[in-house]
């Protein structure tokens, strides 16, 4: 909230009051379009409905794979998160998704958790895309740094 006193500056000089998109038609267009889409393709149900499959699958994999070093697969919708138990795990398998084509980022907050972020438009094929990867991924980081 404001009041008149804090815009008197604003009335004497208008041009100080700017904004980078006001008024911009194109982007009011691009954003009526993204909602509108958003709203068209159920967007936010595809979002659960797909992170919960790809969770499933995460827990899957990592369970079969490198469960003694991860600590927890965890995640609401389209953010997804595996905790290790050590630090340099985490960095490994980051690097590790990345020569597979993977993109993946650390947490800033905790630095034995990675942040899967997949879009809500994902197909099959790339979820599949996805799982291979991250199967290839947990066996290498057994592999270079599993426990007997």
């Amino acid at each position: 909230m404001t009041n008149a006193s804090t815009f008197l500056k604003l009335n004497r000089d208008p041009s100080l009051h700017t904004s980078t998109f006001g008024g911009n038609p194109l982007a009011m267009a691009a954003v009526e379009a993204a909602i509108g889409v958003i709203q068209r393709d159920d967007i936010v149900s595809r979002a659960r409905t797909l992170g919960e499959r790809i969770l499933e699958e995460l827990r899957q994999i990592v369970g079969e794979t490198c469960p003694d070093q991860v600590a927890q697969v965890r995640g609401l919708g389209l953010l997804l998160g595996i905790e290790f138990h050590e630090e340099h795990l985490a960095m490994a398998f980051m690097v590790e998704l990345l020569h597979r084509k993977v993109i993946s980022s650390n947490s800033l907050n905790a630095a034995r958790v990675i942040r899967l972020t997949p879009p809500a438009v994902m197909t099959d094929a790339e979820c599949e895309f996805l799982f291979d990867a991250v199967r290839a991924t947990a066996l290498s980081i057994r592999q270079n740094y599993g426990t007997a």
